[in-house]
Formats: structure tokens, sequence, C-alpha cells
């Protein structure tokens, strides 16, 4: 085998190489792609339930802010008619029928005279 033989040979593996390594690389950048899609779409989902957590506490906070504004009423209303069993019964009413009608006495069973 002669030099011309052996750089021919040489030339050959060398382009057998460079074509392994440029699939392994073409291989690499769609992985890579994908895993940037990947990663984006995680990102919007987090995104999405972080906004869903902020409307949840904003809606559980709401809730705590009226029941204890229920409670109070009701409190109040039975105190002024000393009542305070009767107050925690107006607030059970209204707690278990969902009904906000707490401005109505007559609705919880008190006097209005």
């Amino acid at each position: 085998m002669g030099l011309t033989d052996r750089v021919l040979s040489q030339a050959g593996t060398l382009e057998g190489v460079a074509r392994t390594v440029l699939a392994e690389a073409e291989t690499s950048a769609q992985k890579a792609a994908e895993v940037a899609a990947a990663a984006q779409q995680v990102t919007g989902n987090v995104e999405a339930i972080a906004a869903t957590a902020e409307e949840l506490s904003s809606s559980i906070f709401e809730i705590s802010r009226q029941v204890g504004e229920a409670a109070a009423v009701c409190v109040v209303r039975a105190r002024r008619r000393g009542r305070l069993a009767g107050g925690a019964t107006c607030f059970s009413r209204a707690a278990r029928s969902g009904d906000h009608r707490l401005g109505d006495d007559r609705y919880h069973g008190f006097d209005t005279k």
C-alpha cells in the first residue's frame, strides 16, 4: 500500500467520523429543542398554577372576611337582645343555607320591634 492509498484510507475514515459527529450533533440539537419546548410548557403551567393559587387565596380571604363579618353582626344583634345563643343560631342558619340576608332580622327569627 502506497502513500496515496494510505492517505485515501485515512481520508475515508476521517469522513466517516465526521459524518458520525454531524449526526450526533443534529440529534443533540433536536433533543435540546425538545427540552427547551418542554421547559417553556412547564413554565406556562407553573405560571397558571401560581395564578390559580393566588385566586384561591383571595377567595379564601374573602370568605373568611364575610364569615367574620356575619359572626360579628349576629353577636351584636344577639347581645342587643340579650340572647347570645340566638346570635349563634343566626350565624349557623346563614352558614348552613348559604343565604347572606344578615340584615333581615325577621329571617333570623328576631323580633324587629
